[in-house]
């Protein structure tokens, strides 16, 4: 085992410089292709309050390039560990990061320095611990990525992923990155299967979901696969906010969908129309969608992009996607409510009816960011989790206060921890969620009361979950 000059086993920071970046060059890790992604640790509670501690990392995402001119391509995540340590140790936590997507990699690494071990998400499977001189190199990352992605980084559908992000990667955050080559693959995949080309992408307010929309957009563009874009919003806001985005990187290619005093539609020699849904007059059930009709034919449009798309009924709007079938269409959601409601109230109903309506047309989130990650990662900087993650993760780390209350005060704790995990912060500020049979059989707002006022309760179970 390798010590420093005064005899000690190397810290982490040695184990990198010493022992795993050399074994990564000579892997044909080349630091164009290595891009360190910092993180922070845990926040623990002193005093009731949130208290941000000591910083972790995860130390390496490493990148595949087609040609030195290329936008690398993200394949696999490597957490250092300082050499006196197991190269297993911390590979739950990468572990888990892969199976939530929040980096969009299919390979997770561990490694002390001497030893590492891989996590494939693709397969599922661990391996057992190897020596650091057996790596992956670049081109057998790629190989496995290609093989199980369904296409080649060569072919023409995934031309868009190596095109370079305007700017500057500088000017993106990693979940964002993460969104928009999950879209990037799922678009590539349809395209050479033959599937309809349809992606959902679930981020909570926040995150950032025009800078997403614009640089998608623009990288299909730049790989000279962009005839004609729509971008539909449903409030004034949103246009004006999407529209100056977009302007900024499109320049005039860019305009607003209205009517001119003529009767010609303003955006008519643009690429990229920003539109809201009633300029279209889809948005209400009665809506005639005269000037859908009467502008823009059918397949008009090569990729159309609904903003928040949770936030209306689909039969309001669906007839944007059913006269363009032919396109790309990407939706552009909120963090979906899915409570288990012991009550059907209109809402309830309403709810469920688009979320249904939403994954039958585009599928499954390819890439989901919770507004919890957009707590931690922008207000504490820490290391985004799954909900589940973290709704396990009170349990555990509060078992101790929990054990201290009313047997059904925490039992109703853990059921509202429980609908958490199934609907993110929506759901917990979802009024219903004391409606919920599992929050009903634990006591409800009735054990609350016993133990303070429900929304104190509430308020610090919020900040306990978010410290877990």
């Amino acid at each position: 085992m390798q010590r420093d000059s005064r005899g000690v086993v190397l810290g982490e920071s040695d184990t990198r410089a010493k022992l795993i970046d050399p074994g990564l060059h000579v892997r044909g890790w080349t630091e164009d292709l290595i891009r360190r992604e910092e993180t922070a640790g845990t926040i623990q509670i002193i005093d009731g309050k949130p208290r941000k501690q000591a910083k972790g990392r995860v130390d390496y995402v490493l990148r595949i390039k087609v040609n030195p001119e290329t936008q690398p391509v993200a394949v696999a995540l490597i957490e250092a560990k300082k050499q006196g340590l197991p190269p297993t140790h911390g590979l739950e936590q990468a572990k888990l990061y892969a199976s939530a997507k929040r980096m969009n990699v299919p390979f997770v690494f561990s490694s002390n320095g001497h030893l590492f071990v891989e996590y494939d998400r693709f397969t599922g499977l661990t391996t057992d611990p190897r020596p650091l001189a057996q790596f992956p190199s670049p081109a057998d990352l790629r190989a496995r990525y290609e093989a199980a992605m369904g296409f080649s980084l060569e072919d023409a559908a995934a031309q868009p992923l190596l095109m370079r992000y305007v700017g500057g990667e500088a000017t993106r955050r990693y979940y964002q990155d993460a969104a928009i080559r999950a879209a990037l693959e799922k678009i590539a995949r349809c395209e050479r299967n033959g599937q309809p080309k349809h992606v959902l992408l679930s981020l909570a307010t926040g995150a950032g979901k025009t800078f997403i929309a614009v640089n998608l957009l623009k990288r299909i563009a730049d790989a000279g696969q962009l005839r004609r874009a729509l971008f539909v919003c449903d409030r004034d806001e949103l246009r004006s906010q999407a529209l100056g985005a977009f302007q900024n990187v499109f320049g005039a290619d860019a305009a607003e969908v209205f009517k001119e005093p003529d009767g010609s539609n303003h955006a008519r020699k643009a690429r990229i129309h920003i539109a809201t849904y009633q300029t279209l007059d889809v948005d209400n059930q009665d809506g005639t969608a005269n000037f859908l009709a009467t502008f823009y034919p059918e397949n008009y449009f090569s990729h159309i992009v609904i903003d928040e798309c949770h936030r209306s009924a689909w039969g309001k709007w669906s007839q944007v996607l059913t006269r363009n079938p032919d396109a790309v269409q990407v939706g552009l959601t909120a963090t979906p409510r899915q409570l288990q409601s012991g009550t059907r109230t209109r809402e309830y109903n309403a709810d469920a009816e688009v979320h249904a309506d939403n994954i039958r047309h585009f599928g499954e989130p390819v890439y989901e960011y919770d507004l919890y990650d957009v707590l931690a990662e922008l207000g504490y900087g820490l290391n985004p989790r799954t909900r589940s993650d973290r709704a396990g993760g009170f349990a555990y780390k509060h078992a101790s206060w929990l054990s201290a209350l009313p047997p059904d005060a925490a039992a109703t704790l853990k059921a509202l921890a429980s609908q958490f995990a199934r609907a993110g912060t929506e759901g917990l500020e979802n009024p219903e969620v004391f409606q919920t049979p599992e929050v009903i059989r634990a006591g409800g707002l009735t054990a609350l009361r016993a133990i303070g006022k429900p929304a104190d309760v509430l308020h610090e179970t919020k900040e306990r979950m978010f410290a877990a």
